[in-house]
Formats: C-alpha cells, structure tokens, sequence
C-alpha cells in the first residue's frame, strides 16, 4: 500500500478505530496548514493542500461507509447540511463494522499498518520522508 492509496483511495474498508485515526491525523494537518496561513504561505498553495485534505476526509468517510454496508454515494448527505453531516457522523462514528466480508471488500484488519516492516517498506518510507519534511518546514519557519 502506498501513501496515496492510503490517504487518497476510496476502495476497501476501514473500521471505527482506524476512521478515528484518519480523523485525528487529518486535523493535524490542518493544523499545520492553517498555521502555515499566518506565516504567509501563498493562496494557490493553501487552496491546493486545503483540497487534499477535503478530498482525503471525504476517501476516509467513503471506506467507512463501505465498512458498515452502506454505499459510498451517501457521502453527499453532506451537501444537506445540518441534517446530512449528522447523519453521517453518527453512521461513522457509531455505527459497529459488518462482519466478515461484505459486497465492498473483506473485513479490516485490526491495525491500520502491518507492523512487519519487511510487508510496508514502501509506505513505511513515505511516511518518514513527509515526516522529515515537515520538520524542516517548521524548524525554517521558527528561525525567520
């Protein structure tokens, strides 16, 4: 599994604890990119990242929505605000997986990563490569 497939696929499942997971590191991000927004980062950039964090949250609640047996189309119960992000917030947040193996896929495992580094080293070195960056951005930016 890449990283791209990881953040940006909307094919499998995942379950309640690796949608939490997804959900936090997704604020993260946006975190840092909303702190990048007062060390006057450029517009076009900010538009562009903002877009790849929705379009990863939107990937997240699609493979959950999968999980629990539900089309992935009803992802745009969001566009009927309040009443469709209730929805989905409880179906995502409280509804438990299907069993076993279901029209979208087999059942998740129980960790997100297989903790056999020999099985991900691909994914395993993206992740410590955008680690790094992300560090020297932060540590370029406290120095100005």
């Amino acid at each position: 599994m890449t990283l791209a497939e990881f953040f940006f696929s909307g094919e499998g499942r995942i379950n309640r604890e690796q949608f939490w997971l997804r959900c936090l590191l997704l604020n993260i991000e946006l975190y840092f990119l909303w702190f990048s927004w007062y060390i006057e980062i450029s517009i076009p950039v900010f538009i562009t990242l903002s877009l790849l964090i929705i379009c990863s949250f939107i990937c997240a609640i699609v493979k959950r929505l999968c999980d629990i047996d539900k089309s992935g189309f009803n992802v745009f119960w969001i566009v009927v605000l309040p009443i469709g992000l209730i929805y989905l917030i409880f179906v995502c947040v409280l509804t438990k997986s299907s069993e076993g193996t279901n029209k979208y896929g087999e059942s998740p495992p129980e960790l997100i990563f297989d903790f056999d580094i020999r099985n991900q080293k691909e994914l395993y070195g993206q992740i410590l490569v955008i680690l790094v960056v992300c560090i020297l951005l932060i540590l370029a930016s406290l120095m100005e």
